[in-house]
C-alpha cells in the first residue's frame, strides 16, 4: 500500500509495509526490535536493529545473482526449492552435435537441479537427428541413491514400457529427423545434485548425430 506504512499486526505492532525506500516508511526509533519493513516497489525487506532499519532482504542483489547464473547456463538453489506442483521449464536454445563418439556426455542444457529426498515427475521431449547407421544412446545420471522409472515413445505413436533406473539404452530411430518423449519419475534418496539427461552415438560413425534446439524438458516437484 502506499502512503502511510500500514500496520498489519494489531497486537504485537512489528509488521509494516508500503511504497519507497524510506519516505512512507515509520522512523525507527522507539520501534520494537525485529520490527519489519515489506517495501512494495523494491520487495525488499527491513528490520528494526537497535533503533535503526536495516536490510535483511535484497530483492534487487538476489535477482541479479540469479539472473546471472541463468545467463552462464547454469541453475541455483530458486530453481531447486520452487513450489510444489510449479513447473520448472527448460527449453533447448541450441542444437547439439556429437560426431564419431559412444562416449555418453552430458547435454548442455536438458538437466534440472533436485535437493535430497525431493520426488519429481518430468515430461522430456527431443527433436534428434542421427547419422546413419550411428543409432542413438541415452541415459539419465541422477543423486546417489535415488531412483528414476520411464515410460519412452517413440515418434508419438510407439509405446515401450521401461523401468529400468538409468542405464544406456539404444532407441533404433532410423535416420532423419525423429522426436522422442519420455515421461519419468524421479524418486531421490539422501543426496542433492542434477537429474542429467546424457547421449551419445550408439555406434561410431564419422557423421554428426544431434539433439536440436526446441527440445525441452517441463518438470513438477511432487514432494
Amino acid at each position: 500500500m502506499s502512503g502511510e506504512g500500514t500496520e498489519l499486526h494489531p497486537l504485537a505492532q512489528i509488521f509494516y509495509s508500503g511504497s519507497g525506500a524510506s519516505g512512507n516508511r515509520p522512523a525507527a526509533a522507539g520501534l520494537r526490535n525485529g520490527s519489519l519493513w515489506y517495501s512494495t516497489d523494491t520487495l525488499d525487506i527491513d528490520q528494526v536493529v537497535a533503533g535503526a532499519w536495516v536490510t535483511i532482504f535484497d530483492a534487487s542483489t538476489v535477482s541479479a545473482a540469479h539472473a546471472a547464473t541463468h545467463e552462464n547456463g547454469g541453475a541455483d538453489e530458486i530453481d531447486a526449492t520452487g513450489l510444489v506442483g510449479v513447473p520448472v521449464v527448460i527449453l533447448k536454445t541450441a542444437t547439439e552435435i556429437v560426431n564419431n563418439s559412444i562416449v555418453l556426455q552430458n547435454d548442455d542444457e536438458l538437466f534440472f537441479p533436485v535437493a535430497a529426498n525431493e520426488v519429481w515427475e518430468f515430461t522430456i521431449s527431443l527433436l534428434i537427428d542421427e547419422a546413419a547407421g550411428s543409432e542413438f544412446k541415452y541415459a539419465f545420471a541422477i543423486p546417489a541413491g535415488g531412483t528414476l522409472t520411464k515410460n519412452l515413445v517413440f515418434s508419438w505413436t510407439v509405446p515401450l514400457q521401461d523401468t529400468d533406473a538409468v542405464p544406456a539404452t539404444n532407441a533404433n530411430i532410423g535416420v532423419g529427423i525423429w522426436r522422442l518423449y519420455f515421461r519419468c519419475i524421479y524418486v531421490g534418496g539422501g543426496n542433492a545434485g542434477n537429474v542429467q539427461f546424457e547421449w551419445a552415438q550408439q555406434n561410431a560413425i564419422v557423421g554428426d548425430t544431434m539433439v536440436m534446439e526446441n527440445s525441452f524438458i517441463i518438470a513438477h516437484r511432487l514432494g
